[in-house]
């Protein structure tokens, strides 16, 4: 990172927090961290992060005393008070814990750690001395039985785990936790910044290749005259793939550096009290190109107001987010603006002139759910000067409380509840569970969100997993209390084994356990022991239940049919034997060749498949070698060029062996046109288009060319009711459909296959009630 882009972020930092910290409200966190033989670690960093702000993380550093102890105070502000703290001395792994911040956090080291490493050079291949690769987030499974977790650690500007390429090229970074994924950020004076997600810790062949970076500067001005101070900040199209921010000097003016090639959208922002600014878009940047017309000007505007109730009660919401998406394209939520509603439910947004959206976003301070507000979103046309009124938003808050009764009929304090349910969504099993611990009195109070596919009854399960209990409850109306009683529980006994039939030891396994054929939830925290033995419980007895196996564990698993049961109804302490369950973890293997189209090789070009975590890069004479492909069906691979706009993909199936072959070619276009039924033309439709990718963990590096080349997930129509969308990667399934932005009125889903370097007309989408 270059001295000019450092002093930007740190000033842009403080001026941005700056408002926050006067309305924020100090805390201490205090905590221990303890070593692999269980004894405190003494004069261990630690780091702790937290919400300052709507959006907006913060971080304070701190080391532990001679007894392993930490203690420092932060300033947390909103509905989101949780902090995670992380700890790491050299030679030990590096671990972290998340909690409130009244709660004493325990972080855990561990010795059993493994290393990324890997290459940086530039577009010809020529390895990059000094840059500097640090790990700007980790993920692991979490160990709650009763719901899936997911522990993430952000480490945003905070270099935690860090490492600077040698004259080679090479970098290499220890402690990493072994089965967790990393993203991997590398920064260099006059380099874009470039940012790899998802890799597995422990990956050898990481391949990084740094291009010239662009900038972006402008004036930003008030009245025709200079505004120091001011932040501003630069997105990447469509999902911001690339980000930089800015302040404003003296004269008004501000340079972005760092950008990688693509198209981009610059803002203010959290802009001066009383003032918005419209937002600059389409503006597209090559490797090494600058950028220097984007003037932004600071304006009253126009605004917005409303309120927040519920729909049970008609009580006010308070401290719930409202967000305000202004012109020039409101539907792809550009100028965003996050208030906060307040002890009697209203809001006011500031917005630029034109058309916009407001809507619901997330939950309240005191946990109601965002699911089902009503209606979804506000269309309104802000007028300099001007307020907009009657905004409003009625929340549904789906609510599923009760208390738990031992089995002597007294309340149980202190038992695991998991509610909502499981559903089955593009042939995977996909988790909605949420988790809750009763009170002194028994009492529980979960908010769910969950996806319009699924109906009511919701299952609540409880457990005391130390006393061997469990219940279970079917409701078919939220907000109705449930009484749940804990009863002896019963347990599912398996072998996980591989393709030799031998034991895996140590193995996470992800299982779905359906209650009555309706509902069920996703075991996650299910490892198998030294012998690869699978103890599932307690589960409830005396309720029908089917077993198999979920999303990671589903596609590895050489024959799940054989290991699907239904209508197994457990009798209390009951242990009953299934098969073993047979994966195959390697999963299949594609092969191949990557090239341009003069049948040159691409070095670096990144590999990637359906369903696989994650990806392949091609070596110097463009032969790759992509693992962990599913088992069963036929998959779409695609192919991305290192630092161009050029892309191929096809379907195939990895059982049929042979090599596939990419020659790498510019991307396609499509068009249409959307109507009504009586041929009319209707303007300010949204398109929007989805792939196959949709269901990948890897995508960073193909959005970042996609949005290189014009691809964007949804357009809105012109005057005549016709659209266009470019970067298409040729030979990629893809599918379009048209809505208003009420949602009263789609059209039939279109789907095309892309074909590189041409213009695809779907016709007439026609819009229907």
């Amino acid at each position: 990172m270059s001295q000019r882009q450092t002093s930007y972020i740190l000033m842009s930092v403080f001026l941005v927090c700056l408002p926050a910290l006067v309305s924020a409200e100090q805390v201490t966190i205090t905590g221990r961290v303890l070593g692999p033989d269980g004894q405190r670690v003494a004069d261990c960093y630690v780091l702790a992060r937290y919400n300052e702000a709507p959006n907006q993380r913060a971080s304070v550093e701190a080391r532990t005393d001679a007894a392993g102890t930490f203690s420092f105070n932060a300033d947390v502000r909103g509905p989101y008070r949780r902090v995670t703290v992380a700890a790491h001395k050299p030679g030990l792994v590096v671990g972290w814990a998340s909690g409130e911040p009244e709660e004493e956090l325990t972080v855990k080291l561990s010795s059993d750690g493994v290393a990324c490493m890997g290459t940086v050079s530039d577009p010809e291949g020529n390895p990059i001395h000094g840059v500097r690769v640090s790990i700007s987030g980790l993920e692991r499974q979490g160990e709650n039985y009763y719901y899936y977790v997911r522990q993430r650690l952000s480490l945003g500007q905070q270099h935690l785990l860090t490492d600077t390429s040698d004259g080679q090229g090479r970098f290499e970074i220890s402690d990493l936790p072994r089965g967790a994924t990393v993203s991997l950020k590398a920064m260099a004076a006059g380099w874009a910044q470039v940012t790899y997600c998802d890799l597995p810790a422990g990956k050898h062949d990481i391949r990084l290749i740094l291009q010239p970076d662009a900038t972006i500067s402008g004036r930003v001005t008030r009245n025709g005259r200079p505004v120091a101070g001011v932040s501003v900040t630069a997105e990447g199209e469509p999902t911001g793939f690339g980000r930089g921010r800015a302040i404003s000097g003296e004269d008004g003016t501000y340079t972005i550096d760092a950008l990688v090639p693509g198209a981009y959208y610059v803002v203010v922002h959290n802009p001066p009290e009383g003032l918005t600014a419209r937002a600059i878009t389409g503006i597209r940047l090559n490797a090494g190109d600058h950028f220097a017309s984007a003037d932004l000007q600071l304006v009253p505007g126009g605004l917005v107001t409303g309120r927040v109730t519920e729909t049970q009660t008609g009580r006010p919401v308070a401290g719930a987010y409202v967000v305000g998406c202004g012109p020039p394209r409101p539907g792809l939520q550009r100028s965003r603006c996050y208030v906060t509603t307040d002890h009697d439910g209203n809001y006011t947004v500031r917005l630029p002139a034109g058309p916009a959206i407001v809507y619901y976003h997330q939950r309240s301070t005191d946990g109601t759910s965002a699911e089902r507000p009503q209606p979804r979103r506000h269309w309104v046309e802000v007028k300099e000067g001007e307020t907009v009124t009657g905004a409003n938003f009625v929340v549904h808050a789906l609510r599923l409380e009760g208390r738990v009764l031992g089995p002597d009929g007294q309340t149980a304090a202190s038992v695991s509840v998991a509610a909502g349910a499981v559903v089955q969504h593009a042939k995977r099993w996909i988790d909605f569970f949420f988790g809750s611990t009763t009170d002194q009195q028994g009492q529980f109070d979960v908010a769910v969100s969950m996806p319009r596919q699924h109906q009511p009854p919701f299952v609540i399960v409880a457990c005391a997993d130390n006393q061997s209990l469990a219940g279970i409850a079917f409701v078919d109306e939220p907000n109705d209390p449930v009484e749940i009683r804990l009863g002896e529980g019963a347990y599912l006994l398996t072998e996980v084994i591989d393709t030799e039939g031998q034991p895996l030891a140590n193995t996470p396994v992800r299982l779905c356990v359906m209650y009555q054929g309706l509902n069920g939830r996703i075991i996650p925290g299910l490892r198998t022991d030294a012998q690869g033995r699978l103890r599932i419980g307690p589960l409830p007895r005396g309720v029908q239940l089917r077993v198999m196996p979920a999303d990671e564990t589903a596609l590895f698993a050489l024959d799940p049919a054989v290991w699907d049961y239904e209508g197994v109804k457990l009798d209390p302490g009951e242990e009953y034997q299934l098969p073993p369950l047979q994966l195959n973890l390697e999963g299949r293997t594609i092969r191949g060749w990557a090239g341009d189209q003069d049948q040159r090789p691409v070095p670096g070009a990144l590999i990637f498949a359906t369903d696989t975590a994650h990806p392949a890069w091609a070596d110097e004479r463009g032969f790759f070698e992509l693992r962990g492909v599913p088992l069963r069906d036929t998959v779409e691979v695609t192919a991305v060029h290192p630092t161009k706009p050029l892309f191929a993909a096809t379907e195939l199936d990895p059982d049929w062996g042979f090599e596939a072959r990419f020659m790498l070619q510019p991307p396609g276009r499509a068009t249409g046109r959307v109507c009504d039924d009586q041929g009319e033309p209707i303007v300010g439709a949204t398109v929007r288009f989805r792939t196959s990718w949709d269901s990948l963990i890897v995508v960073n590096e193909l959005l970042r060319r996609l949005g290189e080349a014009g691809y964007i997930w949804y357009t809105v129509t012109d005057q005549d009711g016709r659209w266009t969308v470019g970067g298409l990667a040729g030979g990629a399934q893809y599918y379009a459909v048209a809505f208003l932005p009420d949602a009263v009125r789609t059209s039939t889903r279109v789907d095309f296959t892309a074909q590189a370097g041409e213009t695809i007309d779907l016709g007439e989408m026609v819009l229907k009630q």
